[in-house]
């Protein structure tokens, strides 16, 4: 495969762009519309610099008319965070603003990778967990992409978490497979308890739920791949993506109808996988082997099992329905 060929957040055949999912989160994530020239700027650096710019490269740091937002080379994680003070959100919603008061405000952009940007090739959603930050001090937003995929240092594998990662989007890729990645829960601050406790008051259930479906259907993914459980938890979800079976139950592609309560719209039989998250894998070594048998890598050799699986769905829906 030559990496030269891979594609960062390129027009989709869906009508998906950079712009059109900018102003999808500056409308229903941020609630002020007039983010989106911010967040279209990102995506255009990031697609300039994608797999060319290390995360501590100074080009990293927005040009006017946001040169106020600058790079916060993450050495720990090897991520190029944009760091966007609380000006630039000085008309959000309260539930946005409130949350500048705490450490570690961060968001992770949706972005999706395409070799050759093929308009035929199939699609798959990554869903993963949050925004995770750790050090980031109150007063700004912290935003990145899910597992740090626009630096040129995602492709080292840094962190185990990263390289499981990079290795099943590898795969997907030499399939000529169009992969979309995005978190669940859309803003992280402080630790998860925090947000868990306040999801329910300050409406960041319906949120997450609504933007999730805003995403699928401009993405319109042949399949989604759940990695860990935040959109399958019933206290951090309103979808219908509850009821799939989870990841320790096997890795076959389940089905279900794709909806959110108060909205008349259904995608009927969603194919849908839930995956272990990355994170988690090394404590979960028993289950794998249950699931995969006991092989020397058990965790390298999970996630090509659900590369194939979701590659042979792919190709052949019917006869991989029939035959499972």
């Amino acid at each position: 495969m030559d990496r030269n060929r891979i594609l960062f957040c390129p027009d989709l055949a869906t009508g998906l762009t950079t712009q059109v999912i900018s102003d999808v989160l500056a409308a229903k994530v941020f609630g002020d519309k007039d983010f989106a020239k911010l967040l279209k700027a990102r995506y255009d650096q990031m697609g300039e610099l994608f797999r060319d710019a290390h995360y501590d490269d100074p080009r990293w740091d927005l040009k006017e008319p946001f040169s106020d937002c600058k790079n916060k080379a993450d050495r720990d994680k090897k991520d190029a965070r944009l760091v966007v003070p609380r000006s630039r959100l000085a008309h959000a919603p309260q539930n946005v603003t409130r949350l500048f008061d705490y450490d570690n405000f961060g968001h992770d952009m949706p972005v999706w990778v395409s070799y050759n940007n093929d308009p035929n090739a199939k699609r798959i959603m990554v869903v993963s967990q949050d925004p995770l930050r750790n050090d980031d001090l109150a007063g700004s937003l912290y935003l990145s992409t899910p597992f740090g995929v626009h630096s040129r240092d995602f492709e080292n594998g840094v962190r185990n978490m990263d390289s499981r990662v990079r290795d099943m989007l590898d795969m997907f890729l030499a399939k000529d497979v169009c992969v979309y990645l995005t978190d669940y829960m859309k803003f992280f601050a402080v630790d998860k308890p925090f947000i868990r406790d306040c999801i329910d008051s300050w409406r960041y259930k319906g949120m997450f739920s609504r933007v999730l479906e805003a995403e699928v259907k401009k993405f319109n993914p042949d399949l989604i791949i759940i990695l860990g459980g935040s959109a399958l938890n019933n206290e951090l979800t309103d979808t219908s993506l509850i009821n799939i079976k989870p990841w320790n139950m096997g890795h076959d592609v389940q089905k279900v109808d794709f909806r959110i309560p108060d909205d008349n719209g259904v995608r009927k039989g969603q194919a849908v996988m839930a995956v272990l998250h990355p994170s988690n894998a090394s404590y979960q070594t028993k289950k794998i082997k249950e699931l995969i048998g006991n092989v020397e890598h058990p965790i390298i050799e999970y996630y090509k099992t659900v590369v194939h699986h979701a590659c042979n769905y792919l190709l052949d829906v019917n006869q991989y329905l029939h035959g499972h």
